[in-house]
């Protein structure tokens, strides 16, 4: 009782593979800087809020992805900010003028991105109306509520890329190898529901499979996406460029899964549960090999294999050995060459 109660409370593999405790870690330091640098400040201190919120937001893995973030954070400040400011600063706070002013925001949060409404925009309408900051004079002012806004604002999107680049460039090695690594278990999960539902010839979970499948693609991309980022910042390292082609032949290797298991509801053929229990096996040492950082040992099983689609799954593995053999090589290479020096 007591062990599974243990259990719950720690994070899962998944979570483990994406670092989230690194993440906590800078959560909890990035708070930590933003409150002792500036709940005492005589002007930022009073909006500590959009300045440990936007500093979260903008904490990411990869550095670029960050500042992406946090650009993006100021651009749908501005839509809300400005919008909500001239509508207030022209006709006065009152219940006609904030729902109007929120509307307002919405409007040119969809003429940017017709298919999201930018919820920080909408955050600062709000807050241009009920954070209100006055004058020497006493009068309300949007000018230095915007100002506020903007500075606490740009105070936290300064921390959150302080601390990517430095956790960034202690963790990005590991942090790449963890992300496909994920990729790689997750391929070989749905695989084995696949052969599971084959085996048992369940139709109904077949249909579940096929639904569900397209969910490993926003998994991919997002992982590829941050690869992408990286190697924007380290252009010249091979192993960004490794894993952005191990993770385009994952793609592929999914695409075919998929085709499989459309083609499986509608034709049965006995033999093709043999031949992805050999896949998946495959898959599974791939992504185990990876994780403990051990050598590849690439092994000629696409003979054993007839079936059309599966065949070309296994090109697909194929072409992953042959790019980690490539890394693996590169690394040997290079602690050679220290060795001659």
């Amino acid at each position: 009782m007591i062990k599974k109660v243990f259990s719950k409370l720690l994070l899962n593999r998944e979570a483990r593979l994406f670092d989230s405790h690194l993440y906590i870690l800078k959560g909890f330091l990035g708070v930590l800087i933003g409150y002792v640098l500036f709940e005492t400040h005589s002007f930022i201190g009073r909006d500590m809020i959009s300045l440990l919120f936007g500093m979260m937001l903008a904490l990411e893995p990869v550095n670029t992805t960050g500042l992406k973030s946090g650009l993006n954070q100021v651009k749908a400040s501005l839509v809300g900010g400005i919008s909500t400011a001239l509508i207030v600063g022209l006709f006065g706070i009152n219940f006609i003028t904030v729902p109007i002013a929120m509307a307002v925001t919405m409007y040119i949060s969809l003429l940017i991105d017709w298919k999201s409404i930018l919820p920080v925009a909408m955050f600062t309408s709000i807050y241009m109306t009920q954070v209100i900051q006055y004058t020497a004079a006493g009068d309300a002012s949007m000018l230095i509520t915007l100002q506020l806004r903007f500075l606490s604002l740009g105070a936290g999107v300064l921390i959150a890329f302080i601390l990517n680049y430095l956790f960034s460039l202690l963790f990005y090695k590991s942090m790449i190898r963890k992300r496909v690594v994920f990729l790689l278990e997750q391929t070989a999960t749905l695989m084995g529901r696949y052969i599971e539902h084959m085996k048992s010839h369940d139709v109904p979970k077949l249909k579940i499979l096929k639904r569900e499948m397209p969910l490993i693609f926003g998994d991919i991309n997002y992982v590829y996406g941050h690869i992408t980022d990286l190697r924007s910042e380290r252009k010249k390292r091979l192993d960004f460029k490794v894993y952005s082609r191990v993770i385009l032949e994952v793609r592929d290797l999914n695409h075919y899964h998929l085709a499989l298991v459309m083609r499986s509801l509608e034709e049965k053929d006995p033999e093709i549960v043999d031949e992805m229990i050999i896949i998946k096996e495959e898959v599974d040492a791939i992504s185990r090999l990876l994780y403990k950082k051990e050598t590849f040992v690439e092994k000629n099983i696409c003979n054993l294999i007839k079936h059309e689609v599966v065949h070309k799954m296994c090109g697909s593995l194929v072409k992953i050995y042959e790019h980690l053999n490539q890394l693996e090589n590169h690394k040997k290479l290079i602690e050679k060459n220290k060795k001659d020096d």
